[in-house]
C-alpha cells in the first residue's frame, strides 16, 4: 500500500478533490471529467441560453434538479451516442439533485487554488462532454502540469459510458505506475552501489599493485 491515499473524484468530486489537495498531500490524484479549476461558467451560460425555462426553474427553487429531471435531456447531457438509448435513460433516471450552494462555490465562491496544489495528477476527459469541453480538460492538465487523456467517443460519466473499460485501465496503469517507479529507483539504487563497490574494489587492486612495484 501507498504511503499517503489516492483520490479519484468525478465532476463535483474532481472540485472536492482539487479543494483537499490545497493543504494536504497524497501519493496520486485522478480527475475524472472534472470541475476545472477556473469553473463551471461555460457551462452555466451554455445551459442558460439552451434551456432558459429549466434555468429559471432551477434559480426559482434553488435546486438543479430542474436541468435532469428529463431523462432525455439527462442522458444527452451525460452520455454519448455510442452508448444503448435504453441504457443511457435508465442511468439517468437515476440522477438525483446536487447542492445548489455547491453550484455557486462552482461557479465563483470556492474555486481551487491551483498554485497550492502539488500532488501528481491524472487529468481525464471525454471527447463528447457536454459539461467540460475537451479544451477545458486540457486547461486543466496544463494548469498543473499533470498527465492527461481524453477519451474519443466518450460523455461526461466516464464510469458508465461505452468505452469505460478504456478508462478504468488508463487508471489502472496510472496508479500502478508509482510501484512500477519505485521498483525501478530500487533496482537503480541497488546497481548504482554495485557498481560503487566494483570501482572501490578495483581502485584498492590498482594500488596494491602499484605499491608492489
Amino acid at each position: 500500500m501507498p504511503q499517503f491515499p489516492i483520490l479519484i473524484g468525478h465532476s463535483m468530486g474532481g472540485l472536492i478533490v482539487q479543494k483537499i489537495l490545497e493543504k494536504n498531500h497524497v501519493s496520486k490524484a485522478v480527475l475524472l471529467a472534472s470541475v476545472p479549476p477556473h469553473g463551471v461558467f461555460r457551462i452555466t451560460l451554455e445551459l442558460l441560453i439552451r434551456h432558459p425555462i429549466r434555468f429559471l426553474k432551477v434559480l426559482l427553487t434553488l435546486s438543479l434538479f430542474p436541468i435532469v429531471e428529463d431523462t432525455k435531456l439527462g442522458s444527452e447531457l451525460f452520455f454519448s451516442e455510442s452508448l444503448d438509448k435504453q441504457k443511457a435513460i435508465q442511468f439517468a433516471s437515476k440522477t438525483q439533485d446536487e447542492s445548489f450552494l455547491a453550484f455557486l462555490d462552482m461557479l465563483i465562491f470556492s474555486l481551487p487554488k491551483s498554485d497550492q496544489i502539488q500532488t501528481p495528477l491524472l487529468v481525464l476527459g471525454g471527447e463528447k462532454d457536454r459539461f467540460f469541453v475537451p479544451w477545458e480538460v486540457k486547461r486543466t492538465a496544463n494548469t498543473y502540469q499533470s498527465e492527461m487523456d481524453i477519451f474519443q467517443g466518450m460523455g461526461h460519466n466516464l464510469m458508465l459510458d461505452e468505452g469505460w473499460e478504456k478508462v478504468a485501465e488508463r487508471i489502472h496503469t496510472y496508479l500502478n505506475g508509482s510501484k512500477i517507479d519505485l521498483e525501478k529507483r530500487k533496482r537503480n539504487i541497488r546497481f548504482q552501489k554495485k557498481n560503487s563497490t566494483k570501482q572501490k574494489s578495483v581502485k584498492l587492486k590498482n594500488k596494491s599493485k602499484k605499491q608492489k612495484n
